[in-house]
């Protein structure tokens, strides 16, 4: 009896498990670091400002805290976004009104939004239910982000919201900015990449907002055309595979940070 021994499959298995037990020290790495680096950024960037606002406009040197307060503010963003992306772990929960939510953070766009003269047109299905839910509101907030800074000079920002089916939802966003094109269409879910002057993204936001699409059996599709026009397009279940419904009866008590539901929908 032969007996043959597939050396190079079991390198390959080796090889994995070596390259997982990396992936893993790199994320403990990664969240110590962040967590190291959150609290001391926030003091420096802090008293970047107070010292900013302490220079005459035509001292020379202004020029310079402002270029160091825009990389401070940077790495800010990136901290932050790298912070949500490990400690998102799904155990503080609140109710979620999705219409609502897109609202809320048009709303928080509204500076930008009027100075660069872009119009809004919002359509919203009455028929929506209300989820249980983290960080949906990332996703809603990171696509418009990034509609806003494609249309520097104007445009018009389109978004719908309704549901495809008693189990899945669908929301577009759609613009009138720059676009994209397609060697960068294949890139913008990627930590990290960014078009964007320093100061104005960390690459994190669309990176982020996938992993939590992903996260409730979902998808977020772009389509886009060069100096005219991009669609993003979120689909999510809402089912024992995605985001959780919950009644209005079954409503107790929210605040921004915790829930009370019945023993039925409770999560442990």
């Amino acid at each position: 009896m032969l007996i043959f021994d597939d050396i190079d499959e079991g390198k390959t298995v080796e090889e994995r498990f070596m390259r997982a037990k990396r992936v893993v020290s790199i994320g403990r790495l990664s969240a110590h670091l962040v967590f190291e680096l959150s609290n001391p950024l926030d003091g420096v960037l802090r008293y970047t400002k107070l010292l900013l606002n302490q220079i005459d406009d035509d001292d020379p040197r202004k020029d310079y805290v402002e270029q160091i307060s825009d990389g401070l503010t940077r790495i800010a963003e990136m901290v932050r976004g790298m912070f949500d992306f490990i400690w998102r772990d799904g155990t503080i929960f609140r109710l979620v009104d999705i219409p609502r939510s897109i609202t809320r953070s048009l709303s928080s766009f509204s500076v930008q939004i009027t100075m660069q003269n872009i119009e809004v047109e919002t359509e919203f299905d009455k028929n929506i239910p209300l989820v249980l839910n983290v960080d949906v509101e990332h996703i809603f907030a990171s696509i418009i982000k990034n509609a806003i800074q494609a249309m520097p000079n104007g445009g018009e920002l389109s978004i719908s919201a309704k549901m495809l089916s008693p189990n899945l939802f669908e929301a577009r966003f759609s613009d009138t900015g720059s676009g994209i094109s397609d060697e960068i269409r294949n890139m913008i879910f990627e930590p990290f990449f960014t078009t964007k002057p320093a100061g104005q993204g960390s690459g994190l936001g669309l990176s982020i907002s996938r992993e939590i699409v992903k996260s409730y059996n979902g998808s977020i599709d772009v389509e886009s055309q060069l100096d005219k026009s991009t669609t993003f397009v979120v689909r999510l279940p809402i089912d024992d595979s995605g985001l959780t419904e919950v009644s209005e009866l079954q409503y107790i008590k929210v605040t921004e940070r915790e829930y009370d539901l019945s023993a039925e929908h409770s999560i442990s």
